[in-house]
């Protein structure tokens, strides 16, 4: 057998094998894609949840603000504790 034909021979079992592992990797992809795009809609759907409970947290702080200087003002009540605050906002947020 002749050095060209073994080079062409050798070529084409490279061109082959360079084939065969490119098919691999393509449905080794299609398989990885799913998966990442639920993890996206996941997250995005968790990003929600988070931005919604921020907003949240935000009103309960601003009426424990209004509450407690007005209690102040009048003298009525001793401004709670944080760590009273941190336990009637979890209760709160809880209930969501």
């Amino acid at each position: 057998m002749s050095v060209a034909r073994m080079r062409a021979r050798r070529s084409s079992a490279d061109l082959l094998t360079l084939a065969t592992e490119n098919t691999e990797m393509r449905l080794q992809l299609a398989e990885a894609r799913e998966p990442c795009i639920e993890l996206a809609v996941d997250a995005g759907e968790l990003h929600a949840k988070v931005q919604t409970l921020g907003a949240k947290l935000a009103q309960v702080e601003a009426d424990r603000d209004v509450g407690r200087s007005g209690a102040e003002r009048h003298g009525t009540i001793a401004a709670k504790s944080s760590t009273e605050h941190r336990a009637t906002i979890s209760r709160r947020l809880t209930s969501i």
